[in-house]
């Protein structure tokens, strides 16, 4: 099974893995897509998400 956004959009391809402790302190790993790495709860910049995705990039498996 395809890797998917964390945010149950469907989105499979350029996935980034965010950890939680990166926005509450927490231990949880998402994975999410663009459209909703930029959307709340997260709310990322496009900045943000283009470094999130240079560094944290989910390959796939």
């Amino acid at each position: 099974m395809a890797d998917t956004c964390s945010n149950r959009c469907g989105a499979t391809e350029d996935l980034a893995e965010v950890e939680e402790s990166d926005l509450t302190g927490a231990g949880w790993t998402y994975l999410l897509c663009r459209l909703c790495a930029t959307q709340p709860p997260w709310s990322f910049t496009e900045a943000q998400w283009e470094q999130l995705i240079a560094t944290c990039r989910r390959q796939p498996t």
